[in-house]
């Protein structure tokens, strides 16, 4: 399947306004010296060539308690910027009813078979990121 396959999936669009940033959950053990590694930014295996993200109108909080109530682990909400994903032919898709996960979104990497192709992107997403939200630290 390709992104433009999964993008006609029912329920599933196209983001393409290129303003709009997505919300990624970043381990801390993919934050060497503070800043996310191209780790934090390229789907594994088992995602299927999907990077999984939410929409920033669900809030940088939300999707950090969101994510930290899944019983998942995170340093922190970061952002992909549609159009720097889509520069970097990363097509963006809202795929929240597909997945059944609300505001859910995934960056589609399904176009560069090469590990090579996929890499140069994730880093190029990681060294573009910021951090939208930090939980503070505990006392």
């Amino acid at each position: 399947m390709n992104s433009a396959e999964y993008a006609a999936i029912e329920g599933n669009s196209s983001i393409t306004g290129r303003d709009e940033d997505l919300l990624r959950q970043v381990p801390e053990d993919q934050r060497p010296a503070g800043k996310p590694s191209k780790q934090a930014f390229l789907p594994s295996t088992k995602d299927g060539g999907l990077l999984s993200t939410r929409r920033a109108a669900m809030g940088e909080r939300q999707a950090y308690d969101d994510h930290v109530a899944g019983g998942w682990s995170t340093s922190g909400t970061w952002h992909v910027n549609v159009g720097h994903a889509i520069d970097l032919d990363l097509p963006c898709i809202d795929d929240a009813a597909h997945v059944g996960v609300p505001h859910h979104a995934s960056v589609s990497f399904l176009d560069h078979e090469s590990r090579g192709q996929r890499e140069q992107r994730a880093r190029k997403l990681a060294r573009a990121s910021r951090c939208l939200y930090e939980p503070p630290a505990e006392q």
